[in-house]
């Protein structure tokens, strides 16, 4: 299927479209793909969700997104990642209900391939699991929201495992803003609430949806979780300390959110540069890098977003600065791109990294003024860091 096919498709499933598919022609004398999508998809389809949450309607725009990806060539699946699916995720509550009407393929390609390979989308949460997202709430969940605090805790801290994902997908609903809904009344109760859940559930599905409420639409402090951490469970402490530090994380992630090559203007550039410096001087270096390494190993598994991330630390000037773990730091840079820097760092930022972060941080040996042999290809105790990380992946 091409672009125009695709096209043709859209109106024959939907043929209300089909004035509008003349007009589209008239008034740029071509068939423009992504705009074409996202006046007969993306915005009809976000109002029908507003409307009627899950629709027959709803699921029949579902349905159509899965016959492109599945049957369009190069240019239709573009389409679909870059248009489609990005103007989905941006609301989170579509995203989880629009996984659930997709196969098991599609959800499994979208968790895999777009969000690790689509920078703009890196913050975007994966499609859950169908056992969790397959509880859909239904008018039950609707009035025991309505009905305040009491009731929500008696499910959520009830034994009925599926009525407990029933009502956090309901609640998702409830606390998303876009939807207008009025929780004021116990919304300062119902975080408390959650921070509990994630403490005493036995569930980790139940306790990571809770953690993506949390972070997702309530703000620090979160005192019960920093009081009790060390009873939080070791699979997901990991996600209970990024939704601690979520202020300065949101930060981090706005400064790393672009390609690092992309055009920018100068005010642009100033305004990014002056907000890695005011981070600094907000939270100091130390606490600011401790993040930015969990970023690192959060969020850029791919070859590509390691490169990326390099050269955007390098141009906020990180560099400069001296760091408690240089040799892990940069081993993982290195280890995700298989020490190959002929095929993935044509730029040698890897390099201009190590000879200056590695002097800095006391580690003489690699300071090119004294050494200029120096390379970081051949360090042992680089190399030393990267196999370690190589033994950890097995």
């Amino acid at each position: 299927m091409n672009i125009q096919k695709m096209a043709n498709y859209i109106v024959d499933i939907f043929p209300q479209y089909k004035e509008y598919y003349e007009q589209h022609l008239n008034d740029y004398g071509a068939l423009l793909a992504h705009i074409f999508a996202i006046e007969t998809i993306n915005i009809p389809m976000e109002n029908e969700f507003r409307e009627n949450f899950d629709s027959a309607i709803f699921c029949k725009y579902c349905n159509l997104i899965t016959y492109l990806w599945k049957n369009g060539n190069e240019e239709v699946r573009n389409v679909v990642d870059v248009t489609i699916l990005e103007g989905i995720s941006d609301k989170r509550q579509m995203w989880g209900t629009f996984g659930r009407h997709i196969s098991k393929e599609f959800q499994e390609y979208i968790n895999t391939q777009v969000l690790t390979k689509n920078i703009l989308m890196s913050h975007v949460p994966c499609l859950e699991s169908k056992e969790f997202e397959g509880k859909a709430y239904t008018s039950k969940e609707i009035e025991i929201v309505k009905r305040g605090i009491d009731p929500i805790c008696k499910v959520l801290f009830g034994s009925d495992i599926d009525a407990k994902r029933r009502l956090l997908n309901c609640l998702d609903w409830f606390m998303d803003p876009y939807y207008g809904h009025d929780i004021s009344d116990f919304k300062t109760e119902l975080k408390e609430l959650l921070e509990k859940l994630v403490l005493s559930s036995k569930e980790d599905d139940v306790v990571e949806e809770a953690i993506s409420l949390l972070e997702g639409y309530t703000y620090a402090p979160y005192n019960i979780l920093q009081a009790y951490l060390g009873d939080v469970s070791e699979r997901v402490k990991p996600k209970v300390l990024y939704l601690l530090n979520h202020e300065i994380n949101e930060k981090i992630g706005y400064l790393f959110n672009r390609y690092w090559d992309e055009e920018i203007s100068e005010t642009e550039q100033y305004k990014l540069e002056n907000d890695a410096e005011v981070l600094i001087r907000e939270y100091g270096w130390s606490y600011v890098y401790d993040n930015i390494f969990e970023y690192l190993n959060r969020k850029c598994i791919l070859p590509e977003e390691v490169i990326n991330f390099a050269h955007l630390y390098w141009g906020y000037g990180w560099h400069k600065y001296s760091i408690s773990n240089p040799y892990e730091f940069l081993g993982y840079l290195y280890y995700k791109i298989d020490m190959d820097v002929e095929k993935y760092d044509d730029m040698d930022i890897l390099d201009s990294l190590a000879v200056s972060i590695l002097p800095k941080s006391g580690c003489k040996d690699a300071d090119i003024y004294i050494n200029p042999r120096y390379l970081p290809e051949t360090d042992p105790l680089l190399l030393d860091a990267v196999e370690m990380y190589k033994k950890g992946s097995k």
